[in-house]
């Protein structure tokens, strides 16, 4: 079984929640075909340098915004004709049994099929980008129609010729129902290797200290912005820390007498050790939050939006605030802080993480699904 994970970026350097489902994805296809068995394609900018690394292919990336835009109309969102003919010869030469594409890669699902109808093609998106580009465009504005529009053609095309299916919640599902008329075969979550290790959480005397974890993505940076601006002025007595690939370029824009930003650092790891609680006030987007699950693996206090905690079975655990409001987070937390003593670890939060969303339980559904769906004869 030859099998090709193939998409529009490079996930294996990116930091961003989408680029980390896809790596876990290509991780978990590894497990059940072979490491051997199971190649990518990655994107990569022109200057940047091309990791050398077993079983993965590397192509340039379009980066011209304008360009970009345009040739979104063509579905080469990402890549060029030129590029396209590279990826072309390589898939002729190496005559993938399968190929897994994300909602982007609708030209690839049209030429492949109509190449060898006998590939499979696998489909595993970490949103419905229908609706996370219409919601971008109500945010940005209607420059983004083009890129838009191309979004959602390529989105069909990989719908219609997939032969198997996965989204990545419940409101995916509904939605890909509606926009394409089509169920997915598996809901398949967002998950992480568990890392955790309870002895080094923080056992020292608590301050009234927040912390928000994310990298310089259009939704966290709305959504601070707005907590920052609405929420921290309420809260004088505690300090709110940012930490996260890129936000030092916001630091002139954020920081104020009880907010600190951090930005990039080399280990987020000491920053859920130390700190009680974690904000996530995310308020627009699509598929599920990456730092909500990493958020559950460390046993963190979260105090967290609706859309944060999308596609989280979390009602009930203790632990876990949802606030959507100022006063709803400023409440929550003040009454979280007033205990004699604030936890830095929530077992409850910790349990939810272990039963639902780590590696070991969403690779097992993956491989079910599969076996029982597609491969019926593979071991």
């Amino acid at each position: 079984m030859k099998v090709l994970f193939l998409t529009t970026n490079n996930f294996f350097k990116g930091s961003d929640g989408g680029n980390q489902y896809n790596y876990q994805n290509f991780s978990r296809l590894q497990t059940i075909f072979g490491q051997e068995s199971v190649k990518a394609i990655c994107f990569v900018k022109e200057t940047e340098k091309q990791e050398i690394k077993e079983n993965v292919r590397y192509f340039r990336e379009n980066t011209a915004r304008k360009v970009r835009l345009l040739s979104a109309l063509t579905q080469r969102i990402y890549y060029d004709r030129q590029t396209e003919e590279q990826v072309l010869q390589y898939l002729r030469a190496e005559k993938f049994d399968c190929i897994v594409l994300d909602s982007l890669g609708g030209r690839w699902a049209r030429i492949v099929k109509k190449d060898n109808p006998n590939t499979k093609i696998l489909m595993i998106p970490h949103n419905c980008e229908k609706m996370y580009y219409r919601a971008r465009m109500e945010k940005e504005g209607l420059h983004l129609l083009p890129l838009y529009l191309g979004v959602v053609k390529s989105e069909r095309d990989v719908v219609c010729y997939a032969d198997w299916m996965s989204v990545i919640n419940e409101r995916d599902q509904k939605q890909f129902e509606h926009e394409y008329g089509r169920k997915a075969d598996l809901i398949l979550p967002v998950s992480f290797a568990d890392t955790f290790e309870k002895s080094k959480i923080h056992t020292g005397a608590t301050k009234r200290e927040l912390l928000f974890i994310g990298s310089l993505f259009a939704p966290n940076l709305d959504g601070i912005r707005w907590f920052v601006r609405n929420v921290m002025p309420k809260l004088p007595e505690y300090k709110l820390t940012i930490v996260g690939k890129g936000f030092e370029k916001e630091r002139d824009a954020l920081e104020s007498d009880n907010v600190q930003v951090v930005g990039t650092v080399s280990d987020l790891s000491e920053y859920y050790y130390r700190y009680p609680a974690i904000v996530a006030p995310i308020r627009y987007g699509s598929g599920m939050k990456v730092k909500t699950c990493e958020a559950l693996m460390y046993g963190k206090t979260l105090f967290a939006s609706d859309e944060s905690l999308e596609g989280y079975e979390v009602e009930g655990v203790k632990g876990i605030y949802r606030c959507n409001t100022p006063d709803e987070y400023v409440t929550e937390i003040q009454h979280f802080y007033e205990q004699e003593n604030v936890p830095f670890f929530q077992p409850d939060v910790r349990a939810l993480f272990m039963k639902k969303y780590a590696n070991e339980v969403v690779q097992q559904k993956l491989q079910k699904s599969l076996k029982e769906r597609v491969f019926h004869d593979y071991e």
